[in-house]
This record gives structure tokens, sequence and C-alpha cells, in this order.
């Protein structure tokens, strides 16, 4: 069963050939695994975040360092897991990425990453 959807949007500007920033919005809908009951109930959880972009670029390859900071707010809910109105803060989240790319052909690449959080 699926236990997640997204839905993500940003404003992305770049500032040189080795910088960029964003500002966005995530709002995820995360699926509760509820083994007793068989329903379709999700929980929403909204993370607005801000982002920083550093690039370095090499003949054949290229490395990203992304830095990313985004707050967590999950829909309030019941004692008996019902949503209620208005969401509750949840904490910060520091994200880090590499990622690695690899260009095949002019419109083509491989990219390669792992994140810290």
């Amino acid at each position: 069963q699926q236990s997640q959807f997204l839905i993500r949007t940003r404003f992305h500007r770049t500032w040189s050939e080795n910088w960029d920033t964003s500002v966005g919005f995530s709002m995820f809908f995360h699926h509760l695994e509820r083994p007793l009951i068989n329903d379709d109930f999700n929980w929403p959880e909204a993370r607005p975040h801000l982002d920083a972009t550093f690039k370095t670029k090499f003949p054949s390859i290229g490395f990203e360092h992304r830095f990313r900071g985004e707050a967590r707010y999950y829909q309030r809910l019941t004692s008996k897991n019902e949503l209620e109105e208005g969401f509750f803060f949840r904490g910060f989240r520091y994200r880090y990425r590499l990622q690695i790319n690899i260009p095949l052909k002019k419109s083509l690449q491989v990219k390669f990453s792992n994140e810290l959080m």
C-alpha cells in the first residue's frame, strides 16, 4: 500500500555559476499503518524550507553540495487518531546532500547522491 504522497514547490534563484538558493513548501500525506484497522487515513505534514546549493564543475564531472533547513508541522489529531483543525510544530530538520553529476550526452546525465539529516 502507498505509504506517502507529497506535493512540492519552490522558488529558485541562481546567484552565480556556483551558488543558488531556493525557498519552498512541501505538503506530505503519511499513511499510518494500523494493522487492525483497514482504512485510508493519511496524516498531513507541512514543511516550509530554505536551501542553498554550491556547485563545482570539472571537465567530466560535477559536484553539488546542498544545505537545507526545514520546519515540520503536523496536523493535530484527537486521542482516537482523527484529524482536528490546525497544525503543531514538530521541530526543525537540517539536511546536507552531496550529489555527483556525470554527463553522458548534451541532454543526458547520471546523478548519484546521498543525504544526511
